[in-house]
């Protein structure tokens, strides 16, 4: 089986392994975007570590990327994680199928972050969807699913981590299901299902007199790495990275400040005091609470006002 490989990230590279250790099938192209200067791995670089032909891709809607993926002969389409729509004119060049992979449980958390707002919303597991290409975002047929739980100290980039590994692995076992039967699966829709999109700013703030600890907690799991949980002081966003819980009814208003030290902060919430254990003000930049502590000079019975 020959495959058009579309994908970035975690989940593309852990998936393009995969493909490359099948007997059975020769990934022919692989179609990624440009490296970010934060990533540790590269899709690029395993596919030149094999050989592989690949392009990096802005755009797909331009007639020149559409005959060059003409002149290609391939069975299947793979999308992992990529980051731009697939035109129905490539979709339609696959002669088996186009399939993508999703990172839940379609129909639920449809979007672009399922993993993030899994968290954020305190579900107790997530999952990986295989299912066919359409014009419509993550609304083909459903081929194949794999639950995967969430554990309290899962963040987005720890369940990411699980779903690419997932990802990969049903990949190959659906791939296989269909060599040796002709045909793929099909899982019939529960219900309508739900979307998710990209968190925006005010869905990222810590709203202290509104989110009792334990959402907090959610919160700042769902959103580490990035963008991170914003904490507002001042006019400034601050990005909290991790929280700790304690075993401490608060006893102040919400937003009080109720100690600190170098190494944390402790803040009363509707329910129970948190410890703030990490606080940046951008995402991979080298900053501590301590530096936080003398850059907002903040004060034990300060009040974080949101």
């Amino acid at each position: 089986m020959k495959i058009l490989f579309f994908g970035i990230y975690e989940i593309g590279i852990k998936t393009l392994e995969e493909l490359l250790l099948l007997p059975t099938v020769e990934v022919i192209a692989v179609i990624t975007k440009h490296d970010s200067v934060y990533q540790s791995d590269s899709v690029i670089e395993l596919a030149q570590k094999h050989n592989l032909l690949w392009f990096q891709a802005k755009s797909l809607n331009c007639e020149y990327v559409i005959n060059t993926f003409k002149q290609l002969d391939f069975d299947l389409i793979v999308v992992a994680g990529f980051h731009l729509k697939i035109p129905h004119k490539i979709i339609k060049l696959a002669k088996i199928a186009a399939v993508n992979i999703h990172d839940s449980l379609l129909p639920d958390y449809r979007g672009p972050n399922a993993s993030k707002w899994c968290i954020i919303n305190g579900e107790s597991k997530a999952g990986v969807t295989i299912h066919y290409l359409t014009d419509k975002l993550d609304d083909g047929e459903i081929i194949a699913q794999r639950e995967i739980l969430i554990s309290e100290t899962d963040t987005s980039k720890t369940l990411f981590s699980k779903v690419s590994l997932t990802s990969a692995k049903l990949l190959a076992d659906t791939i296989q299901f269909f060599q040796e039967e002709g045909y793929f699966p099909f899982i019939e829709k529960r219900s309508k299902g739900s979307y998710y999109s990209y968190p925006t700013y005010d869905e990222t703030i810590i709203k202290w007199r509104e989110y009792d600890a334990l959402k907090i907690s959610r919160l700042v799991r769902g959103l580490n790495p990035s963008p991170g949980a914003c904490l507002e002081y001042k006019g400034n966003c601050y990005r909290v990275l991790e929280v700790e819980i304690l075993n401490c009814d608060s006893q102040n208003k919400p937003g009080t400040i109720v100690s600190i030290s170098n190494k944390y902060i402790e803040v009363s919430t509707l329910t129970y005091d948190i410890r703030i254990i990490g606080v940046v003000k951008r995402i991979n930049q080298d900053y501590s609470v301590n530096q936080f502590v003398i850059d907002s000079a903040i004060e034990v019975s300060s009040c974080f006002s949101i």
